[in-house]
């Protein structure tokens, strides 16, 4: 819990000088079981990369296909641990899963599964698919559809890689809604010993349901459908993020209300059938935002949904939430106290304008 200032970590794409950059995705994982996070960037442009992280900090960036399967770029990109350090990276577009698992001996093996067609925008999105690690061996992807979330499990056999779908799960409506969500926003998946939740999301319905505000919500499985229960947070959510401190789970967010923006603290008990906002303090949040491609209506690019807020657990009964617009890193510390949770806010300007992306 630190206050001193982040250390700044450039990581550098190996395409070749001149190249207008343009990444679409970005994803930070062990991809080398190595014991250092790497970066995973997918650049429809320039070629997709990966900074592989090194014990000091540092990183060195190789080209995708040195360091893992080749993939085309995507929108939607995950890298995920499974036991004995064995990574694996799930990409996606909107009727597409593909990514590639990484087997003890260091060799990969690439996997693809078509969906069929979707009718959704997913790409308003923050995520499209949550991913459980609750197979032997393996991951269950949960895809979401215009009011439903499709199954896919994604196994090691052998040498062999199987992808197997399963029947689509249908939103049961619940607290007087008359219909299922659109989607979930933000998708995560979440997996606890004998818990019935299976992922956690902003849900939204589609504009022409009026001007409704966005709610986090858990998607709790009961059978072959599931339901949507909204956690007791204020006003309009910006963004959220989950952490686990056991027995509790942690849901942290911000959210909009009026002119004014809102840190929130929720804990979970008894697989989130006792839930409580513990902690609750306004924040300050001017995004900055970045400068727009020229020829463009406005100066910079507007702010949108699909902020990142990213919320772990800290000794002593703290957690952490923390976001970034590419300019100042914004972190709330929340602390369980003897009466009363505190809560202190920092800031740190790590950049005051940024060049290093090519429209």
């Amino acid at each position: 819990m630190s206050s001193s200032s982040p250390t700044i970590v450039t990581a550098t794409s190996p395409a070749a000088a001149g190249c207008g950059q343009f990444p679409v995705s970005i994803a930070a994982g062990d991809v080398n079981a190595d014991g250092s996070d790497d970066i995973l960037v997918m650049d429809p442009s320039c070629g997709n990369w990966v900074g592989l992280g090194k014990p000091s900090g540092a990183l060195d960036g190789f080209a995708w296909s040195d360091v893992a399967p080749e993939l085309s770029a995507r929108y939607f990109l995950r890298v995920v641990e499974l036991e004995d350090q064995r990574p694996m990276i799930v990409s996606a577009t909107e009727s597409n899963l593909a990514g590639g698992f990484r087997f003890g001996n260091g060799l990969w093996k690439s996997w693809a599964h078509q969906l069929g067609a979707r009718t959704s925008p997913w790409l308003s999105l923050m995520d499209i698919f949550a991913v459980r690690n609750n197979l032997p061996g393996g991951v269950e992807v949960l895809f979401q559809t215009e009011g439903f979330l499709t199954p896919v499990q994604v196994q090691m056999a052998g040498v062999e890689v199987r992808v197997e779908q399963g029947a689509d799960i249908a939103e049961e409506p619940i607290g007087g809604a008359i219909r299922a969500h659109s989607g979930f926003d933000h998708l995560v998946g979440f997996v606890e010993e004998s818990c019935d939740i299976v992922a956690m999301g902003i849900g939204f319905y589609p504009k022409a349901a009026g001007n409704l505000p966005r709610r986090v919500a858990v998607l709790r499985r009961t059978g072959d459908r599931f339901i949507a229960e909204e956690l007791p947070f204020d006003c309009d959510t910006i963004t959220f993020g989950v952490a686990v401190q056991s027995p509790d789970v942690f849901v942290g967010a911000l959210a909009r209300c009026g002119s004014s923006v809102t840190a929130q603290l929720a804990r979970l008990r008894e697989c989130g059938r006792r839930t409580e906002i513990v902690a609750r303090q306004d924040v300050e949040f001017a995004w900055q935002r970045p400068p727009a491609p020229p020829g463009y209506s406005e100066p910079t690019l507007p702010a949108t949904d699909g902020i990142a807020m990213y919320v772990e657990a800290l000794e002593a009964n703290a957690i952490r939430l923390a976001t970034y617009d590419g300019f100042t890193l914004r972190t709330i510390i929340m602390q369980e106290g003897t009466s009363r949770w505190s809560a202190r806010e920092e800031r740190f300007q790590l950049h005051t304008n940024r060049e290093d992306v090519a429209w």
